[in-house]
């Protein structure tokens, strides 16, 4: 897994989780909930990013918003997304 995401973004997906069963349970749609997750994932991602990244110049923020941000925060969102909706549909099977 840390081949697609660093280490310490990993943290992000059971909170992303959760985030996702808290705006269930309080009455959010489902359509807008891979929304909020995605949002709130590179949020967090491009925070994550100033605060690590060890560049200088144009490339501390090409590698804290569009590398960490964006593409890593994305990944993490739609994992937590996926893994939500596997561990559901196995409840659904058993």
């Amino acid at each position: 897994m840390t081949e697609y995401i660093r280490e310490g973004l990993l943290i992000l997906i059971p909170f992303l989780i959760a985030i996702g069963k808290i705006a269930r349970i309080y009455g959010l749609e489902t359509k807008w909930i891979p929304l909020l997750l995605l949002s709130l994932g590179i949020a967090t991602a491009s925070v994550c990013g100033f605060v690590t990244s060890t560049l200088s110049g144009w490339r501390y923020i090409v590698d804290s918003i569009f590398i960490t941000g964006i593409l890593q925060g994305s990944v993490a969102a739609f994992t937590s997304m996926g893994l939500y909706d596997t561990v559901k549909k196995s409840r659904k099977a058993a």
